[in-house]
C-alpha cells in the first residue's frame, strides 16, 4: 500500500526529532550526568528497563523492533492515575472508549484493543472490553507494545498489547499511606506495606478503598482492592511466588448507553454535562477475584526456567435503564426506556511455561526463548425484563431526574450465553546476532482455539487448530545509543459468525509491518523512537442483512468479510530531558482506510498528542511540579439513522505540585481538566456522554 501521509507532516516530525535531540544534546554539553544504569524503575524516572510484552526476550526498548512505551510507578503517581483508563489516557496512540461509565473500549491504530496481559501472560478478553474500574495500586507499571502481537498474545487484533505488571516484594522493609480528598466528595485510602518476613520469605500487602460521588446526576463509585503476595526462596536458584488479589467495582445509577446525540430534525443536542439517562434504582456492581502462582528456577549455565498459572472469578451484578430513540428538539419528546437486570459469572483459567536462555554459535551469543500457554475462560450470563412494563415512554426528556420510572420486577423473558473458550499455543523465538552491529528477531506461535456454547441465541462453536502466527525483526545498532529496525508481526481472531450460506465465517487476520529509529541520550536517562507502519486486518465481520434458516423457517443474521487497512507515524520522547526535568511525550498520527481505499472509522482522531513533565528545581528540591496535555484532533460519527454527530479537537490540561515536608511526609494537589473543556471523549458508539469538567484533589502521602 502506498504511503498517504502528507509530505508536509513529515518534515513536521523530523523537526520535532532533531530539535528534541539538539536540545538534549545541549543539556549533556552543559551538564555533568551521572551515569545510571537503567535495570528497573528509577526514583523520579519515567522509564523502565527490560521489557517482556514484546518478545519474552527481556530486551530493552532500544532492542525491541516495534513502538513501545511504558507507564511507570512514579507516572502513576505524580498524576494520580488511579484506574487504567486514567494510565491508558497517558499511551501513545491508545483511544479509551468509555462508550458508557462502567464498560470501556479500546483502539489504538485503527483498530480494537483486544490483548491484554498481568505479569506478561495474555489474559482471555471475553467481549473485547473491560466492565467496571480496575484499579492500579496493585500494579507497578503498565507495559504497552503497539501493532500485532500474535508471537507472545495469540489471538488478538493488530491494535496494541497492554501488559499490567503486578507488584512484587522486596528485600528492603518499605511502607506507603496515601489519604486523596478531591471533587465530587471523592476519598480515597491506599496503603503498601513490602519487607522480608523470615530468612528466605518475602511479603507485600497493598489495600486500597475509593469511594466518590459524580458530576454526573446520581453516579457514584465505591472500589476496594486487597492485594498479597508472598516470594519464598527454594534454594539459592528457585523462588516461588504466590499471590492473590480481590476487587469490586461497585456503582451506582451507573450508564447503560449514554445521551441521544441529536434530534429528529438532525440537529445535534447540547445538554448538561451532568446529564444521564440512568435511574435512580440502577446499579452495576463488579467483583474479580485471582490468585496465582509462578516458579522460577535459575540454573547454573544462566538459563531460565519459568512456570506460571493464574484463576480469577468475575461477578458481574446489575439492574440498568437504557434508553432508546430520538427526542422531538421541541418538546423533548421520543426517548423510551428499556429496563433489564444482568447477572455474569465468568471463571479465566491460564498456565504459561517458558524456558529462556543464551547460547553460542558460530563464535557469538545468542537468545532463546520457547514455551507452551493453555488458557481456558467460560461464561454464565443471564438477563431479566419486566414484560408488563414494556417500553415505558420518557416523556420529556430536559425532565429527567431518574425517578421516572420505578424499578422494574425483573422475572420475564429470560436470555443470555453459556459458552467456553479455550486457546493453547507453543510458541518460541530467538535473537541471533548476525553481527556485532546487526541482529534478526524470529519466532512464531501455533494456535489452537476452540470454542462451545451459545451468547444470547447465538451459537459460539468455532475451531482453529494449528494456526501459525510469525514474528520477524531485524534491528541495526549505531553504536552504543541509536537503532535502526524493521519487523512484521501477524495475529488472528476467531470469529462465530455467521456467511450467507450459513457457514461460519473465517478467522480475522492482521499483520503489522514497521521501520523505526530509536536512540538513547544521557548515559540511557532519556529514550527518543519514530516509527512508519502499515496495518492490515483482513476479513472482519461486519452485518449483510438476513437470510432464511432452512431449518426454521425464521431470519438470520448474517455477516460478510471487510477488509482495512491503517498506516501511521508514532512519535515518541521519554525521560530526564534535563536534570530534574521528566517528559513522556509522544505524537500519534494515523488513517484507516475500507477495502475501496475510503478514509473509514472516524470516531478514531487521525492525531493524538501527549506530553506528561514533571520538573523538580535543583535550587529547591523539596517541591516537584508537573503539567499534562491531552489533545485530539476532530471525531465524528455517522449514525444507524444516517445523521453524522461531530466532535471537533480539543485539548485537556492537569496540573499537580508535591511538597516533602520531610523525609516521610508529602502533600501534593492535583488538577485535571484546567480549562474546563465541554467534550465528548468517545464516538464509539451513536450515543455518548461528555466527559468529566474541571475537578481538584489534595493527598498526604506518608512512606518509610
Amino acid at each position: 500500500m502506498a504511503c498517504k501521509i502528507g509530505l508536509s507532516a513529515q518534515p513536521t516530525l523530523l523537526a520535532i526529532a532533531l530539535s528534541l535531540t539538539h536540545t538534549g544534546t545541549l543539556a549533556q554539553e552543559d551538564q555533568a550526568i551521572e551515569t545510571v544504569e537503567v535495570t528497573g524503575e528509577v526514583s523520579e524516572s519515567y522509564l523502565t528497563g527490560e521489557m517482556d510484552t514484546a518478545t519474552g526476550l527481556g530486551l530493552s526498548s532500544l532492542e525491541t523492533p516495534q513502538s513501545v512505551s511504558v507507564i511507570n510507578r512514579t507516572q502513576l503517581d505524580d498524576f494520580e492515575l488511579n484506574s487504567l483508563n486514567d494510565a491508558l489516557l497517558a499511551v501513545p496512540g491508545i483511544q479509551v472508549e468509555s462508550v458508557e461509565t462502567d464498560r470501556t473500549y479500546y483502539s489504538s491504530r485503527g483498530f480494537d484493543v483486544t490483548n491484554f496481559q498481568v505479569d506478561g501472560v495474555g489474559v482471555p478478553a471475553t467481549y473485547g472490553n473491560l466492565d467496571g474500574e480496575t484499579d492500579m495500586a496493585l500494579y507497578d507499571r503498565v507495559e504497552i507494545v503497539r501493532g500485532a502481537s500474535g508471537l507472545m498474545s495469540g489471538a488478538g487484533n493488530p491494535s496494541a498489547t497492554v501488559n499490567m505488571v503486578r507488584k512484587r516484594p522486596t528485600e528492603d522493609f518499605q511502607l506507603s499511606i496515601d489519604a486523596v480528598a478531591g471533587s465530587w466528595d471523592k476519598a480515597r485510602l491506599e496503603a503498601d506495606a513490602s519487607g522480608t518476613l523470615t530468612e528466605g520469605l518475602r511479603g507485600r500487602l497493598v489495600v486500597a478503598k475509593e469511594e466518590r460521588e459524580s458530576y454526573l446526576d446520581d453516579y457514584a463509585m465505591d472500589k476496594t482492592l486487597i492485594y498479597g503476595v508472598v516470594e519464598k526462596d527454594l534454594g539459592q536458584s528457585t523462588v516461588l511466588t504466590l499471590g492473590s488479589s480481590y476487587q469490586t467495582s461497585n456503582a451506582d445509577s451507573p450508564l447503560w448507553g449514554a445521551l441521544p446525540m441529536h434530534y429528529t430534525d438532525g440537529t445535534p443536542t447540547d445538554y448538561n454535562v451532568s446529564t444521564t439517562t440512568s435511574a435512580d434504582w440502577a446499579y452495576w456492581d463488579n467483583t474479580e477475584a485471582d490468585v496465582f502462582a509462578e516458579l522460577k528456577h535459575t540454573f547454573a549455565n544462566g538459563w531460565e526456567a519459568k512456570a506460571y498459572y493464574t484463576h480469577a472469578e468475575i461477578e458481574g451484578d446489575s439492574e440498568l435503564l437504557y434508553m432508546f430513540g430520538t427526542p422531538d428538539p421541541e418538546t423533548e419528546e421520543g426517548l423510551y426506556g428499556y429496563p433489564s437486570a444482568y447477572t455474569l459469572d465468568e471463571t479465566r483459567d491460564q498456565f504459561d511455561l517458558r524456558v529462556s536462555g543464551s547460547y553460542s554459535f558460530a563464535g557469538r551469543e545468542h537468545d532463546l526463548l520457547f514455551g507452551y500457554n493453555w488458557a481456558k475462560g467460560s461464561v454464565e450470563e443471564l438477563s431479566l425484563y419486566d414484560g408488563e412494563l414494556g417500553f415505558p415512554a420518557i416523556g420529556d426528556f430536559s425532565q429527567w431526574d431518574g425517578s421516572g420510572i420505578a424499578r422494574p420486577v425483573f422475572d420475564d423473558n429470560p436470555s443470555g450465553s453459556d459458552f467456553e473458550d479455550k486457546q493453547s499455543a507453543y510458541f518460541a523465538a530467538t535473537r541471533v546476532h548476525l553481527m556485532d552491529n546487526l541482529s534478526l528477531i524470529g519466532g512464531a506461535r501455533v494456535v489452537d482455539w476452540k470454542s462451545v456454547g451459545e451468547g444470547y441465541g447465538t451459537s459460539k462453536v468455532t475451531e482453529e487448530s494449528g494456526k501459525v502466527l510469525p514474528y520477524a525483526g531485524l534491528i541495526y545498532r549505531i553504536g552504543d545509543n541509536y537503532s535502526l529496525y524493521i519487523s512484521r508481526t501477524e495475529t488472528f481472531m476467531p470469529q462465530d459468525d455467521l456467511t450467507a450460506d450459513l457457514t461460519y465465517m473465517d478467522p480475522t487476520e492482521g499483520v503489522n509491518n514497521e521501520v523505526g529509529a530509536k536512540g538513547e541520550f544521557f548515559d540511557g536517562k532519556l529514550q527518543a523512537s519514530i516509527a512508519y507502519y502499515q496495518t492490515e486486518q483482513k476479513n472482519v465481520a461486519e452485518s449483510a442483512g438476513e437470510v432464511t434458516d432452512p431449518l426454521t423457517g425464521g431470519p438470520v443474521q448474517v455477516y460478510e468479510g471487510v477488509d482495512y487497512d491503517s498506516e501511521g507515524v508514532d512519535l515518541a520522547l521519554s525521560g530526564q530531558l534535563a536534570p530534574g526535568l521528566q517528559v513522556d511525550f509522544s505524537y500519534a498520527y494515523v488513517e484507516i482506510d475500507d477495502q475501496n481505499g475510503e478514509l473509514d472509522r472516524a470516531y478514531i482522531p487521525q492525531q493524538m498528542v501527549r506530553l506528561f513533565a514533571s520538573y523538580r528545581p535543583q535550587v529547591m528540591e523539596n517541591l516537584k511540579l508537573g503539567a499534562g496535555l491531552n489533545w485530539q484532533d476532530d471525531i465524528e460519527r455517522t449514525t444507524s439513522d444516517g445523521y453524522t454527530v461531530q466532535q471537533d479537537a480539543y485539548a485537556t490540561v492537569r496540573a499537580f505540585a508535591s511538597y516533602r515536608v520531610n523525609k516521610n511526609l508529602e502533600i501534593s494537589l492535583n488538577a485535571n481538566n484546567l480549562t474546563d473543556e465541554k467534550y465528548i471523549s468517545s464516538l464509539y458508539w451513536d450515543q455518548a456522554f461528555y466527559a468529566a469538567p474541571r475537578n481538584f484533589s489534595a493527598s498526604v502521602s506518608w512512606r518509610y
